[in-house]
Order: C-alpha cells, then sequence, then structure tokens
C-alpha cells in the first residue's frame, strides 16, 4: 500500500468518526428520553451505525458508561438505540443488564462491544458484550438482541444451560448462566453466562471461545470453542 493511500484511507476513518461522533451528539440532543444531563455523568464508551435495510434511516448504537465507577450512578452503564429519519433521531430503546445477587458479582456490567448484523433469513440484531472486572474474574457476557416491530428486544439464543457442556464444565473458570433483567423494563429477561470471548460472524453464527484448563489467568489456555447458529431469529 502507498503512503499516498494510507494517508487517504486515514482521512477517510477519520472523517468517519467524526462524522459518527457528531450522530452521537445530534441523537442525544433531540427526542431523547434519557435524562438532559446525560454527558455530565456518562462518557459514550462505543458507537456503532447501519442503514435499517429497506429504508434510508440510519440506527445509531451507542454504549455509554458512568464517568465515575465509584460513585451511586445508576445504571453504571447501558446501551441506547436511536433510529435517525427525516424528523430526527429518536430513542427506541435502552438496555441495562441486571444481574442476580446470587451471582456474587460484587460490581454491575459495564458494556464493551456491540455489533450490528443483517441478514437476510435472520433479519436485523445487536450483539453486545458485557464485562465486570475483579481478582475472580475475566471474561464478558454476550447479549443478542433481535428486532420485532422495528424495535429490539434481548433473546436468548441457547437453549439449556452452555455451563453443563462436558468440554468446560470441569474448570473453575466456568460459571453457572444465569439469567438477566432489563434495569428498564423488569418483563425482558435474557440468558447469558461468564466467557472468555464472544463474537458475530456475517451470517449471524456466534461463536463463545472458553478456558478449558486450570492454567492461571496469565498463562496460556487451551481455548474450546463453541459455535451457535440461531437459525429460528
Amino acid at each position: 500500500m502507498t503512503e499516498q493511500l494510507k494517508k487517504v484511507r486515514v482521512k477517510t476513518l477519520v472523517g468517519v468518526a467524526l462524522l459518527l461522533a457528531a450522530a452521537c451528539l445530534y441523537v442525544i440532543g433531540t427526542r431523547s428520553t434519557l435524562p438532559p444531563n446525560m454527558l455530565r455523568n456518562y462518557e459514550i464508551k462505543l458507537a456503532e451505525h447501519a442503514f435499517i435495510p429497506g429504508t434510508k434511516d440510519l440506527l445509531v448504537v451507542i454504549g455509554f458508561e458512568a464517568k465515575d465507577l465509584g460513585e451511586r450512578t445508576n445504571p453504571r452503564s447501558l446501551l441506547a438505540v436511536y433510529r435517525v429519519d427525516n424528523e430526527g433521531a429518536q430513542l427506541i430503546y435502552r438496555f441495562s443488564p441486571e444481574v442476580p445477587k446470587e451471582v456474587g458479582y460484587p460490581r454491575p456490567l459495564l458494556i464493551e462491544s456491540a455489533k450490528i448484523t443483517w441478514d437476510k433469513q435472520k433479519g436485523l440484531s445487536i450483539f453486545t458484550c458485557w464485562g465486570e472486572t475483579g481478582a475472580d474474574y475475566w471474561g464478558t457476557h454476550p447479549i443478542l438482541f433481535s428486532f420485532r416491530r422495528g424495535k429490539p428486544y434481548p433473546v436468548s439464543f441457547y437453549s439449556g444451560d452452555l455451563s453443563d457442556d462436558p468440554r468446560i464444565r470441569g474448570f473453575s473458570w466456568t460459571k453457572k448462566d444465569f439469567t438477566a433483567k432489563n434495569h428498564y423494563d423488569g418483563s425482558e429477561s435474557v440468558k447469558t453466562l461468564l466467557t472468555q470471548g464472544a463474537s458475530i460472524f456475517p451470517n449471524g453464527t456466534i461463536e463463545l471461545i472458553f478456558w478449558g484448563d486450570e492454567a492461571p489467568k496469565a498463562a496460556y489456555h487451551r481455548l474450546v470453542k463453541l459455535k451457535i447458529n440461531p437459525s429460528w431469529l
């Protein structure tokens, strides 16, 4: 790749980043049910966008995290989904997972990543990962959102308990599956579990990575990869 081409690519990426940042500030400042002082207490952890198939409208996904995690900002982190059309930006959904007390996490889960995918058969979806730090913790919790009547909702993309899989259940890194509720809507719940890595492919296939040994955290680990194809979405 020539130096000139590299500069063009960098300028293009910077331009896209600036446009997305402007879009984030725009959607937060219009037709929003989020508090007016949102950016006083929260910072933007991530932002993704994509055109909604079959329309000229834009879907903007923003992950917020409290600026001071030591204060009592509630929730500490959240996912906000906006639809941008000719009339402006509208907040159509927000989500923050509440982990049951019996799971024993000392801190709430914080959003780490979000990816918008679209497949002709499965439709539009948002794949997110949420993490919690600690001496005995390392990993992330995948949560998938599908769409119904133009709005996202959390879906459990697997049945049963993955922690019972014989390939991973005998190791201390594997924690029991649990069901988290939406802080903003207690009627919404979704099953998830601790993984050491999670990703989604363009066709909607989800890959989860687990440590399949008892090596210490800083060591190299034997990786167990589970691929799940939620074809029912």
